[in-house]
């Protein structure tokens, strides 16, 4: 049964009786979706299928995308530090949340380590065939400038619906962290990534630096 979910910041949750139910739960935003738990027992009950009602997103399959990959591409290098390294840790990071506090979702995977590397097609089209909910990938920035750090998350520039509303409910998320962080909220935007433009489902890019 699906649970109407209307898009708001994690720290205003409220208590919504289910249309069919005699129970209420508690209507959760999670970084790239939505779940359902039970509001004494703060456990997850189900995900539903993706769908969007004015803003809305409920997720059951998440495909994750680590940018770059050796032995083609390591991305941004500098400080003894490679892109398609720090991704994979943010990945990791990103799914041990997931999987400690959530339940009834599936997540794939472009890449679990360094040894693999799909040209960007490769990547959508197996999320595509997957017919996953939701697509993100994980990016760092690089700047000459040491002093500039920032978070910035893009869509396609021709994004649907269903990605403004994602985008909106990861920005959302993200920005009370950077700011414990003191991390500059460099804003929403949009671009011609092959990534987002390639893939079926609602799909954003993420940026830290």
């Amino acid at each position: 049964m699906p649970l109407l979910l209307l898009s708001q910041p994690l720290w205003h949750l409220s208590l919504t009786p289910l249309p069919c139910g005699r129970t209420h739960t508690l209507v959760c935003e999670l970084s790239n979706g939505y779940a359902k738990k039970n509001h004494k027992k703060n456990k997850l009950l189900s995900l539903s299928g993706f769908f969007i009602i004015k803003g809305a997103i409920i997720v059951k399959k998440i495909y994750e995308d680590a940018g770059h990959g050796l032995p083609n591409d390591p991305g941004a290098v500098g400080n003894g530090l490679k892109e398609c390294e720090v991704v994979l840790t943010i990945q990791e990071l990103f799914n041990a949340y997931l999987l400690a506090n959530y339940e009834g979702f599936e997540i794939k995977s472009t890449r679990t380590d360094n040894k693999t590397f799909l040209p960007l097609s490769d990547r959508a089209r197996q999320a595509n065939r997957w017919n996953a909910d939701v697509f993100i990938s994980f990016h760092i920035n690089s700047a000459a400038n040491e002093k500039a750090t920032g978070y910035e998350d893009f869509i396609y520039k021709h994004a649907s619906l269903a990605s403004e509303s994602l985008q909106n409910i990861v920005h959302e998320q993200v920005l009370p962290v950077i700011g414990k962080h003191n991390v500059t909220n460099r804003g929403k935007k949009t671009a011609n990534y092959a990534v987002l433009r390639m893939t079926n489902m609602p799909a954003i890019l993420t940026e830290t630096m």
